[in-house]
C-alpha cells in the first residue's frame, strides 16, 4: 500500500513538474512587435545617378511573426494597382493577390517556412554595437551585408539601419552596385516614412473576394498581356510553376 502511494504521489509531482516546464514554455515564446510601416523605393539609373522611378511598399508584421508586404504598381493607362504577397502562420497558408489580373496564387505554408517566420532574432547583427543615430524616433543601428559578387565582375552591398525595438526591421536600406570600370554608386534607396505600432489591419490579411486561384504562369501571361509587356522567360514561368505544383501536392498527401 505505501509502495503504491509512494509511486502515486511520484507521478503526480512528475506531472505537475512537466506542466510547469509547459507553462513556462508558452510563457517565453517569442512574441513578434506587431507594427505597419509604409515605404518607399527610390532607383536610382546605373552609372549616370539620375532618378529612375519610385514606388511604395507596405509591411505588416502580427505577434506571431505572420506578414504581410504589399507593392504598389502602374499599369501603362497610370492606374494604380496592388500585389499583395501573405504568410499567415495561423491560417498556415502562403497567398499572393494580383490586382491587376484579379489572381491568388496560393499554398500551404511548409513546416520549415512556419517555423522560420516565428523566429525572433535574439540581436540584431550590426557593424558597431555602441554606435546609434535616429529614425522616426526609434533608435537604429548601422548594419552591412556581406558584398555579393555576380557573373561579370558587378559588386553588390547593402547599407541598413536596423531598429532592434521593432525585432531589428530595416527603416532604411541603400543598395550599393558596381560594374567593373565603373563608379560605385547607390542603385536602390529604400526609406521607411511611418511606423504605426500595434495589431495590423486584419484585412491585409485576408483573401479578397471574387479572385480566381491561378499558378504563377497563368498571372505572368496575364499580367504581362494587360501591360503590354513581353512575357517572363519560359524557364522562370516553368520553375515558379513546379514550385506551386510541389507544395500544393505534398499538402494533398498529408
Amino acid at each position: 500500500m505505501r509502495r503504491k502511494f509512494v509511486l502515486l504521489l511520484f507521478v503526480t509531482l512528475a506531472i505537475a513538474a512537466l506542466s510547469s516546464v509547459i507553462v513556462l514554455v508558452r510563457a517565453q515564446a517569442p512574441t513578434h512587435v506587431p507594427f505597419t510601416a509604409h515605404i518607399m523605393y527610390t532607383l536610382f539609373k546605373y552609372p549616370s545617378g539620375e532618378l529612375g522611378r519610385s514606388f511604395d511598399e507596405t509591411v505588416a508584421i502580427r505577434p506571431d511573426g505572420s506578414s504581410v508586404k504589399v507593392h504598389q504598381r502602374t499599369d501603362k493607362m497610370g492606374q494604380t494597382y496592388t500585389i499583395r504577397g501573405v504568410r499567415d502562420l495561423s491560417a498556415k497558408r502562403d497567398f499572393t493577390a494580383d490586382e491587376l489580373t484579379r489572381s491568388i496564387t496560393s499554398a500551404p505554408l511548409l513546416p520549415a517556412l512556419a517555423a522560420s517566420a516565428a523566429q525572433k532574432l535574439s540581436a540584431c547583427k550590426v557593424d558597431v554595437p555602441g554606435a546609434s543615430s535616429q529614425i522616426l524616433g526609434y533608435k537604429v543601428l548601422q548594419s552591412t551585408s556581406p558584398t555579393s559578387t555576380r557573373i561579370g565582375g558587378e559588386i553588390l552591398y547593402d547599407i541598413s539601419w536596423v531598429a532592434p525595438d521593432l525585432d531589428c526591421f530595416a527603416l532604411k536600406v541603400v543598395t550599393y552596385r558596381q560594374l567593373p570600370g565603373k563608379p560605385l554608386m547607390a542603385a536602390t534607396v529604400k526609406r521607411v516614412r511611418s511606423v504605426v505600432p500595434g495589431e495590423p489591419d486584419p484585412s491585409l490579411f485576408a483573401a479578397p473576394a471574387g479572385y480566381i486561384e491561378r499558378p504563377p504562369s497563368e498571372v505572368m501571361r496575364m499580367s504581362s498581356e494587360m501591360l503590354g509587356k513581353a512575357p517572363p522567360p519560359l524557364s522562370t514561368s516553368t520553375r515558379l510553376d513546379g514550385i506551386y505544383s510541389s507544395r500544393n501536392s505534398r499538402s494533398g498527401s498529408q
